[in-house]
């Protein structure tokens, strides 16, 4: 299986060094390193573009997708294959960055489309497109801004974010824009970008960063419920947020921070594992399986303890480790072999 162009990936790097992963209710000693256990294999998705974004979205119907560049995969094992976007005019050439919904039937997939000035700067670039079960179709939006993120708040009812220091509310064919907290908008800023959202029990969780008129660049938190949104603080005045809103079956909602991996406690949240450095994204499933991966990094928090993995086919440095997804036996994690061209990789562990 190959594209023809890069997997975009958005990531904000954090330099190179393994993390010292600590429990927030154990006495500060690092947990042993297990090996891990897994067995894996690998599909290419063709692509050596290093800062490209491979998301993926599960639907809820035990159906998996990831989203790429310029194509929609779904996952038909042993494999991802390209979903052909029917309808969706050949001139449009969109770039996609995120998937979303609420079911097979209900698809959201939203980028950019070529315009002036740059990826996530060009005009009147913004692309949405929309599967109904039937048949794909070209959504018209009012703003003019790249979509870099997406969350599904119910059958045909999305939030989309970008470079636009808004959000975008598109819902039975109406949009809505919301506005940033003023705590972010009263900032002199050159850039404010909105890189994550998720949608869970009626709040909307957004993360992003600003890059300020004096060159300072800081990543920020907010929510989003009954029409009010609620600033959560500025996170890291060097790096930008990490991807990683998710909830266990438990119902915990956890996050990557400044301090590595958060976890929602009230209205406010707490370090749950404290890491040095923080990692780029966390993903799982329950409270006691929780993968965090980024620089020559990929851990899970299993059975009390720490487990080292290794998914690629190497010793030693094992590079940039990016977003993944797990049902609780197989695990999903894309990564970039510098070995190899630098081509985008997903292994699949199981």
């Amino acid at each position: 299986m190959k594209t023809t162009h890069g997997i975009l990936v958005v990531l904000f790097l954090a330099s190179a060094g393994m993390i010292a992963g600590l429990s927030s209710c154990d006495d500060g000693i690092e947990e042993p390193e297990v090996k891990s256990a897994f067995h894996w294999r690998y599909d290419s998705l063709g692509t050596t573009d290093v800062f490209g974004s491979v998301r993926f979205w599960e639907s809820g119907e035990h159906s998996l997708y990831l989203i790429s560049e310029n194509a929609l995969y779904k996952y038909v094992a042993p494999h991802f294959r390209v979903v052909p976007l029917m309808g969706v005019p050949a001139s449009l050439h969109p770039t996609f960055y995120c998937i979303a919904g609420s079911g097979d039937r209900d698809l959201w997939v939203a980028g950019e489309c070529p315009g002036t000035g740059g990826p996530g700067f060009s005009r009147d670039s913004s692309c949405l497109i929309h599967y109904d079960g039937s048949q794909w179709r070209e959504v018209d939006l009012e703003c003019s801004s790249a979509l870099f993120t997406a969350a599904s708040a119910g059958e045909d009812e999305v939030f989309l974010g970008g470079n636009m220091g808004r959000i975008i509310r598109y819902a039975h064919g109406a949009e809505e824009t919301i506005l940033f907290p003023l705590e972010l908008l009263e900032q002199r800023y050159l850039q404010l970008y909105c890189s994550e959202l998720f949608y869970s029990e009626g709040i909307l969780y957004a993360s992003g960063w600003i890059r300020l008129e004096n060159g300072m660049q800081r990543a920020f938190r907010f929510e989003y419920e009954n029409g009010r949104t609620r600033f959560a603080g500025f996170l890291d005045e060097d790096l930008g947020p990490g991807d990683g809103f998710w909830r266990s079956t438990q119902g915990t909602l956890y996050a990557i921070g400044r301090t590595g991996v958060l976890r929602k406690s009230g209205n406010s949240w707490e370090t749950y594992f404290s890491m040095d450095p923080s990692p780029i994204a966390t993903f799982g499933t329950t409270d006691e399986n929780i993968w965090v991966t980024g620089y020559d990094l990929c851990r899970q928090w299993v059975h009390g303890q720490w487990v080292e993995h290794n998914p690629t086919p190497y010793t030693g440095a094992i590079g940039v480790m990016g977003r993944g997804w797990t049902d609780g036996n197989t695990v999903m994690l894309t990564y970039t072999d510098t070995r190899n061209g630098g081509a985008a990789v997903v292994a699949i562990g199981e």
